[in-house]
């Protein structure tokens, strides 16, 4: 199985890059799925690529997440009556994938269909999200929209969005072909895992080689301190010991046989000299030592730079597969850190810390961002009170995150400590929800449910006398007038309430301290 998984995810990456070589218009979103027609039971795999091009003047100058999603239209009463599966996914548009720039990671939605993704987002580069649904069946979406959001170049929010159809018809193969493919399928798998042992095996050669170079750059950069250093000191002893000659040249002049505090303090003097003498022949003599390991440094360093851009070049001239011998491209880093991995580059570091400065400047100027706690970080909007539950979960997950979730009182004393001191605020809405009656496609229970997880809410901290109106007051907010305790409230947010969203960390307080 986990083969078949490999060759879905080499098809996938392969239909990515012909698409973006064919497809590709300078200013342009655009989704394609291939192929156009699925025969239930006979079509292997379906792909669906979205693919994203910076825009110039007004349109979109910053990227932020893509988001692709699907829908099942057209359902057939042949499809109903003779299909083996569930027809479902009839009640509107659902998310199957999303990357955004606050994360390298494509996230997959649950569902009935067996999903494989993989991305590459850059704010101003272009970026792109695909996967393969493997074994499509009457479950499948047969509608795509991707969607792209962003910000103009005078800092509004922007949305790009295209649409895709594909055809889902019964499947007229039978027994004997399907066991041909079956078996055709065995012998790329073989031939794909000997060609991924062959490249793993150079890849860890080359990582070795890269950990040796890393090494000695660090001693030599440790031994070219300590040079400076000396050298400092070297200069400071140089000037005592000039400074005492001078005073020693100035004594010899006022020197009388007599006076005897004179002589004593001239040989002090002359013996403080000679000590300063000798500290300085050693420190020259440390100095030419530490100068001789450097040039040694040096000299493997450089050695084992040849070493290894031969280990790259043998790495690339023995794969005789087009996508190992033509390499990754940038624009593919997320697969390529999939299928070979090991340490960035600089220009990679680089590009990185680019994508986390620009995700940081556009969350300080439309939300106040709390510290990390455990894995997640909360941020607050600014100016967007009044907004309903959909409208704030969405605006959520443009940054990879969710309405706020509260497990526990570590996690609630946390949030009270973050908002209360905020001016403006006096409700503040968090993703949870009553879910009285039965919905399509939610829980049939009578409970508090969180939005994102549909998992029960596991921990409350209700005002006194709350909640009291199950009946319109579905969703769970925190109230300064009872001094941020939970109440239950309509879904939607008053002039004076706002949301909070809850985001996965990955390191964003330590790019703050770059700006």
């Amino acid at each position: 199985m986990e083969g078949i998984k490999v060759i879905r995810l080499l098809a996938l990456f392969v239909f990515s890059l012909a698409v973006e070589r064919d497809v590709f218009v300078y200013g342009s979103l655009h989704l394609e799925v291939y192929p156009r027609s699925v025969e239930v039971g006979r079509t292997r795999s379906l792909h669906v690529h979205c693919s994203y091009v910076p825009e110039t003047g007004q349109g979109m100058v910053t990227l932020v997440s893509l988001v692709v999603s699907g829908l099942r239209e057209h359902v057939t009463d042949v499809e109903k009556s003779e299909s083996p599966f569930t027809v479902t996914n009839t009640n509107g548009l659902q998310d199957i994938a999303s990357i955004s720039v606050f994360s390298s990671q494509v996230r997959v939605a649950p569902s009935n269909w067996n999903v494989i993704a993989l991305g590459y987002i850059q704010p101003r580069e272009k970026s792109y999200l695909s996967f393969v649904i493997d074994e499509p069946n009457f479950d499948a979406p047969d509608t795509y929209k991707c969607t792209a959001h962003g910000i103009r170049k005078n800092s509004q929010p922007m949305v790009l969005s295209d649409n895709a159809q594909v055809l889902i018809t019964r499947s007229s193969l039978n027994k004997e072909s399907r066991q041909k493919l079956e078996n055709l399928e065995s012998v790329v798998e073989e031939a794909v895992g000997e060609i991924l042992t062959i490249n793993k095996r150079q890849s860890e050669q080359y990582r070795n080689f890269s950990d040796d170079i890393t090494d000695l750059s660090s001693t030599q950069l440790s031994h070219d301190f300590k040079i400076g250093a000396l050298e400092s000191e070297l200069e400071a002893y140089e000037n005592i010991s000039n400074h005492l000659i001078s005073v020693l040249s100035e004594m010899e002049k006022l020197r009388v046989e007599d006076h005897s505090e004179v002589q004593s303090e001239l040989a002090t003097l002359k013996i403080q000299n000679e000590n300063a003498t000798a500290q300085i022949v050693a420190l020259e003599t440390q100095v030419k030592q530490y100068q001789n390991t450097s040039m040694a440094m040096s000299s493997r360093l450089s050695s084992l730079e040849r070493l290894s851009v031969t280990a790259d070049e043998m790495s690339k001239n023995k794969n005789s597969t087009p996508i190992f011998r033509n390499g990754l491209n940038e624009t593919n880093q997320s697969f390529r850190d999939v299928m070979f991995p090991g340490n960035l580059t600089a220009a990679e570091t680089e590009a990185e810390l680019r994508r986390w400065k620009v995700a940081l400047l556009y969350i300080e100027q439309f939300y106040f961002a709390s510290k990390r706690y455990d894995d997640s970080i909360y941020l607050l909007p600014k100016n967007m009170n009044g907004k309903s539950l959909e409208e704030s979960d969405l605006w959520c997950k443009r940054f990879g995150g969710y309405l706020a979730e509260i497990n526990d009182q570590g996690e609630y004393n946390f949030i009270v400590s973050f908002i209360k001191d905020l001016p403006g605020f006096q409700t503040v809405y968090t993703g949870a929800e009553y879910r009285s009656t039965p919905r399509p496609g939610r829980m049939r229970n009578k409970d508090w449910i969180y939005r994102s997880s549909k998992k029960p809410v596991s921990f409350t901290a209700w005002a006194e006398g709350e909640p009291n109106n199950l009946v319109a007051e579905l969703c769970l907010t925190l109230e300064q007038s009872m001094s941020w305790k939970m109440n239950d409230n309509i879904c939607t947010a008053s002039s004076r309430g706002t949301f909070l969203c809850e985001v996965a960390y990955d390191g964003l307080n330590f790019l703050r301290s770059l700006k």
